[in-house]
């Protein structure tokens, strides 16, 4: 498990040299959106524009509902929000919200009238003050003093982030699970390790939730190694996706209460392509149940109908600078529109759906 980390780490890295040694740092002019005078296909993605400078972006979250506002989380640090709309030259302002209280924020979601934000914390500092430890913190949309936090000492790490409609949480991450106590010497404890998506309720103070959780192991319905999560945060709670760099899979897993047992499951290994997924890190769907699936280590976003069906790939175009994706690690969306943020150009790159 930790090598696989080891290796997506070092993809992205690599990923970042090449990038430099090309000099991909040059600007060119808006590519043409017909080469050739072929006519784009009705229905395909065309690239609108990006914003920019957003060193070691982890996330990227279009809310939904009336005044939909686009967040990035980026630079271990930070949540800045934009207009749903912005400029395609990169060069719109982040709106004034700030999100106080943050240690080392990586993910976001959306829960109805309110915003959860991951952060992954520090396990070391964790064992002397436990604020510093992997959790969440609830914010309103426009920022400000956390409404509340939450901080689990037992998780290793975390990945992923979703809320549903009622408000409860799904955390996927890697969870410290007891196995026995010392009989010698009642202070010492073993544990070991498992990949898990964990449910925290909502109604119950967010205590995590005993009757569900999606556990570790190689079968659909397990996660090994899972990257981010979703839940329909408005339309409903039927479904969890969930995205696998262990498996090299995404899966849309039915929500019930599992008593421990693997959830039933659709999984996208995206073989429709001739290319099967390499370290997928991210997975949501729209409204209208179409499912995107952020493919970081083959550097591309694919779409999906709701029953597995491979339907076409969304970043087909370039973007402002004659470049393409380079080491894609989130994807946010609605019915027409497919922000995509960048780990190595440090860009957030908007599509929009052809008529």
């Amino acid at each position: 498990m930790r090598a696989r980390s080891l290796a997506l780490a070092g993809l992205v890295a690599s990923i970042a040299l090449a990038l430099v040694t090309a000099g991909c740092g040059n600007k060119y002019s808006l590519p043409t959106e017909t080469p050739g005078g072929v006519i784009p296909e009705k229905g395909s993605y065309a690239y609108t524009g990006s914003v920019r400078g957003l060193t070691r972006v982890t996330d990227v979250l279009l809310t939904r509902g009336t005044g939909s506002t686009l967040y990035v989380v980026y630079d271990s640090a930070n949540v800045s929000a934009y207009p749903r709309f912005f400029r395609g030259d990169g060069t719109t302002p982040p709106l004034s919200y700030t999100f106080a209280g943050l240690f080392k924020p990586i993910r976001i979601c959306q829960a109805p009238g309110k915003l959860y934000v991951l952060d992954a914390g520090d396990t070391t500092l964790a064992k002397a003050d436990a604020t510093k430890g992997p959790g969440f913190l609830i914010y309103g949309f426009t920022g400000g003093a956390p409404t509340f936090a939450l901080k689990d000492t037992t998780l290793a790490s975390v990945s992923g982030i979703a809320a549903d409609r009622a408000g409860n949480l799904y955390l996927s991450g890697i969870g410290k699970e007891f196995i026995a106590d010392d009989p010698q010497d009642s202070r010492r404890r073993t544990y070991k390790f498992v990949s898990r998506v964990y449910r925290y309720l909502a109604a119950q103070g967010f205590t995590r939730d005993t009757q569900f959780f999606v556990d570790d192991g190689q079968g659909v319905g397990t996660v090994s190694q899972p990257g981010d999560c979703f839940v329909d945060p408005l339309l409903g709670d039927d479904y969890l996706y969930v995205a696998d760099t262990g498996k090299d899979l995404a899966q849309r897993m039915e929500i019930r209460n599992n008593n421990g047992e693997p959830l039933t499951s659709i999984a996208f290994d995206g073989g429709q392509t001739g290319m099967t997924f390499f370290a997928p890190t991210d997975c949501v769907a729209d409204a209208s149940g179409f499912i995107y699936i952020v493919d970081t280590g083959n550097h591309r976003v694919l779409r999906y109908d709701g029953g597995g069906i491979y339907i076409q790939r969304v970043d087909i175009e370039l973007d402002l600078d004659a470049d393409s994706l380079h080491a894609p690690v989130a994807v946010s969306c609605d019915d027409s529109l497919v922000y995509v943020a960048d780990q190595v150009t440090g860009k957030v790159a908007s599509y929009k759906r052809r008529k």
